[in-house]
C-alpha cells in the first residue's frame, strides 16, 4: 500500500473547492473543520462536508472498499512472512 504522499487542506466552511479539491490529484484530502474555520463557521462547515460526503458515500465506499482490499492483502503478506520464517522487511 502506498503512502500518502501529498495532503491538501480544504477550508470545511467552503464546499465551493470540496470537488475541485477531490479532483486535484492529492494522496488525501482533508476537509478542514480545526483551523482553516473560524469558530463562528464550524457549524456551517460541518453541515457542508456531511452534505458533500453524502453526496459522493457511493463513491467514497468504492474508495473505502479499494483501501480495505489493499490493507488485508498487506496484513496477509505481512502475517505469512512472520510465521513463515521469512525476513520481515526487505
Amino acid at each position: 500500500m502506498a503512502l500518502a504522499l501529498t495532503y491538501l487542506f480544504v477550508p470545511g466552511d467552503r464546499p465551493d473547492r470540496f470537488d475541485k479539491a477531490a479532483a486535484a490529484g492529492a494522496d488525501a484530502v482533508i476537509l478542514d473543520l480545526e483551523d482553516a474555520v473560524a469558530p463562528e463557521a464550524k457549524e456551517r462547515a460541518r453541515e457542508a462536508i456531511g452534505e458533500w460526503l453524502t453526496r459522493h458515500a457511493e463513491q467514497l465506499s468504492r474508495i473505502y472498499e479499494a483501501k480495505i482490499d489493499r490493507l488485508n492483502a498487506l496484513k496477509q503478506s505481512l502475517l505469512h512472512r512472520a510465521f513463515s520464517g521469512e525476513p520481515r522487511y526487505t
